[in-house]
Parts: C-alpha cells; sequence; structure tokens
C-alpha cells in the first residue's frame, strides 16, 4: 500500500486500517488456525468493499464494478446496456443508470415472458413463444387482464428460479434488480419505463446504483458462462422441402390413412421440420413434418402444420438462414 501512495501523489488509499486489519486475520487464520469472529469478518467484508470501489476510482478511475467483467460479454443488448449504464454512473445520473441495468435483465429474462404476441389470432397457429403461465397466453386472458403494457410481462417466479438455479445464479441477483428498479416494457424497439416516484425517491441513489449494475452484470455473465457450457443443435438453420410435380397431400398425422388437412399445389417448398417414420405399427413409411403458410403475403394467411410422404417430396435443402 505505501508503494501505491507514492504512485498516486498527494493522496492516500482509503481505508488502510481496515486492510491492515484483513491482512492481520488472514494470518491468524492461515498460520495459527485462529477463526474470527463472524461480526468481524461481516465488517471487515463491508470494507473491503468499500475499499475496493473507492480505490478503483481513486487509482484507475473506474468503477470497480465493471473492471474487465462486461468486456468479458459478447456484443448484443446486454452488453449495450451495462456499458450505458456504467456510463450514466459515472455521470452521477443513478436512476437512469439502474434502468439500464435493468434493460439488461429484460433482454436475459423478462423478453421470454412477454404474452402481447397471443393478442393475435394467428399467433399459436404461427408457433408463438412465451414462457409466460399458459393461462396467460390467451385473447380472453389479455382482455380481461392486461390494463396497460407492464402487464403483458407476465412471469413464472418458479420458472425463473429453476432455471436461474440450473446456470448456478443466485435468484435474489435478479429479483433484487427487480425490486430496485422500475418496471419496464419493450415494444418495437421502444422502450416503456413505468414511472414510479416512490421507487425513485427511495433508490435512485449512488449504493443503489453501483449495487444494481454490479448484479447485473453478475447476472449477465452468469447466464453467458451457462450458454457456454450448453451444446445444442444447430439452430441457424433453415429446412426446405419441395414436393413432387403433381398435387400432394399433407396428411393429420404421419399416417396416409389419416384426414387430409390441406392439398398442396405442385412443386411448391414448404418449411419443413424432421423427418419421421409412420405412426402405424408396422409401417416403414417416411413422412416430414412440415410448416405451410396459404398465403405468405397476407398476415391472417392460413396456416397448416402437418406430414406429407416421402413419395411425395422431390427434395430438400438445409442450409443457413439468410442463404440463397
Amino acid at each position: 500500500m505505501d508503494a501505491v501512495d507514492v504512485g498516486i501523489e498527494r493522496a492516500k488509499l482509503p481505508f488502510r486500517g481496515q486492510v491492515l486489519k484483513l491482512n492481520k486475520v488472514r494470518i491468524s487464520s492461515k498460520h495459527f488456525g485462529i477463526q474470527p469472529e463472524r461480526t468481524e469478518a461481516q465488517r471487515l467484508l463491508t470494507a473491503m468493499s468499500e475499499f475496493l470501489r473507492e480505490g478503483s476510482r481513486m487509482v484507475f478511475d473506474v468503477d470497480f464494478a465493471t473492471v474487465s467483467m462486461v468486456d468479458l460479454l459478447p456484443d448484443g443488448d446486454v452488453k449495450s446496456h451495462l456499458k450505458k449504464a456504467e456510463s450514466l454512473l459515472q455521470q452521477k445520473e443513478y436512476w437512469n443508470s439502474i434502468i439500464e441495468s435493468r434493460a439488461s435483465s429484460y433482454s436475459l429474462i423478462d423478453e421470454h415472458y412477454n404474452i402481447a404476441k397471443f393478442k393475435s389470432p394467428i399467433a399459436l397457429g404461427l408457433g408463438a413463444y412465451s414462457l409466460a403461465p399458459y393461462w396467460t397466453r390467451s385473447i380472453e386472458w389479455i382482455e380481461k387482464n392486461v390494463r396497460d403494457p407492464f402487464d403483458y410481462i407476465q412471469l413464472d417466479n418458479d420458472g425463473i428460479e429453476k432455471k436461474l438455479l440450473s446456470a448456478g445464479i443466485p435468484p435474489e441477483t435478479y429479483w433484487n434488480l427487480q425490486k430496485m428498479a422500475p418496471d419496464l416494457y419493450l415494444s418495437q424497439g421502444v422502450w416503456h419505463v413505468k414511472d414510479d416516484p416512490r421507487k425513485e425517491a427511495e433508490f435512485g441513489n449512488e449504493e443503489t446504483a453501483t449495487y444494481c449494475l454490479e448484479i447485473a452484470v453478475e447476472l449477465a455473465l452468469g447466464h453467458e458462462a451457462y450458454n457456454q457450457r450448453l451444446r445444442s443443435a444447430a439452430g441457424g438453420y433453415s429446412l426446405n422441402v419441395t414436393v413432387q410435380d403433381w398435387a400432394v397431400p399433407v396428411y393429420e398425422k404421419a399416417d396416409r390413412a389419416s384426414p387430409v388437412i390441406v392439398t398442396l399445389e405442385p412443386a411448391i417448398t414448404v418449411y419443413g421440420m424432421y423427418r419421421t417414420p409412420g405412426i402405424t405399427e408396422g409401417d416403414e413409411s417416411l413422412f416430414w413434418r412440415v410448416l405451410h403458410i396459404e398465403d405468405s403475403s397476407k398476415y391472417f394467411g392460413q396456416t397448416y402444420f402437418g406430414y406429407i410422404h416421402v413419395d411425395d417430396v422431390s427434395g430438400h435443402r438445409c442450409a443457413p438462414y439468410g442463404s440463397e
């Protein structure tokens, strides 16, 4: 510490006494087996947190919570929000910094619980996705219960906790951030912030903004580490199935005896999902599971999911999205 004090000139590192005391506790524990008192360890933890924050600002002119950690994240919305939160914290715009920290967790978690898409009667047919409780994903429920934009986010608390725990992330990391920050809602690229003066008066300060940024970074890094551990099938590929040069039936089940739900025009291409054996025991036929939108130029074009026999398929092509 003396060498650092000399290097920074006209200033001395803060909490010098507490740092030296921590070192004595460390030596006593490591070399003499003396266990420190819990209350003393808690006091030193608080002091060391403040030492790291103030020392980082004094020596490096950065906030300790963001030293190198945000840069470990891949480019994207989450990293962008955390960078903005860091900048706003340095500018002493504490409430706006908290909002950006919260936006990062929204991008990670909340957006998967958005039920707004289920306002459309074709949402289910188009495979609309949401982790919100199933009873909230209907036009009737939305019309009865959604009264402002923030009601479109319907969280499944148990599901969130299970996912966080499976990723090794303490659930309180997310819940504390949600408690201190305002509710958000993202619609068509526009962020909506719930204007809650009481919450801003209670939490819109430097200490809370710093804490929110720290736990938002912790949440993002834990999520990224979990994703890195996962191995999944390639999700960036499209599968197109072209039918034969005749009218082709799409069956309700993987069985030629099942009802025909639609008949395709000759030689058209539909979206493929996978190939499967027939459902009838002993039947060695193969079928393609497909998705067909009757008129993709129309927003309300009829959508069909069904099965096409392989004999009615002239070929298929699997390629990265965006390729020709």
